[in-house]
């Protein structure tokens, strides 16, 4: 209440404003009132003639409509497929090749008794320590190996 008091000059513009805008809505309805008793405007009943009545839609929805196609062009052969082709060739050059893989590679076993028959094993990395971490690379994938299998950061 003592805001009121204390703005009284803008609930006295507010108050203004709003009488003026009502005044101005009496005078508008008055003013078509006025033009409708001299026979300026017509009545709501007369803006529908006797055949525009108004009447509810149905509530069904409009039927679909029937479109029949014509084809007037002849029919054609089919062009050949050149993607198809390409596809089929490049499915026969694969095959190819895994038949000739696997004759000439052949699988891991295949592979552990070629190098057993050579009488050679697999060489272990006798690189030393100091030399591999001198390399850049390796250093990288040092540091790495130990942030991914060494204790997690929160638990050191």
């Amino acid at each position: 209440m003592d805001w009121i008091f204390d703005h009284f000059q803008i609930v006295l513009i507010v108050a203004l404003a709003f009488a003026s805008w009502l005044k101005n809505r009496y005078e508008q309805k008055q003013a078509e009132r006025e033009a409708r008793e001299a026979g300026e405007l017509p009545d709501m009943g007369d803006i529908f003639g006797p055949e525009e009545s108004w009447q509810p839609i149905p509530n069904q929805p409009p039927p679909i409509p029937n479109y029949e196609t014509y084809n007037d062009l002849p029919p054609q052969e089919p062009a050949p497929n050149r993607e198809l082709e390409r596809q089929n060739a490049l499915r026969e050059q694969l095959r190819q090749i895994r038949e000739a893989k696997a004759i000439t590679t052949g699988n891991a076993a295949a592979t552990r008794q070629r190098a057993n028959g050579k009488g050679k094993s697999a060489a272990p990395a006798t690189t030393p320590l100091r030399g591999m971490l001198r390399n850049r690379n390796e250093l990288r994938k040092a540091v790495i190996t130990r942030e991914v299998l060494g204790t997690p950061v929160g638990l050191r």
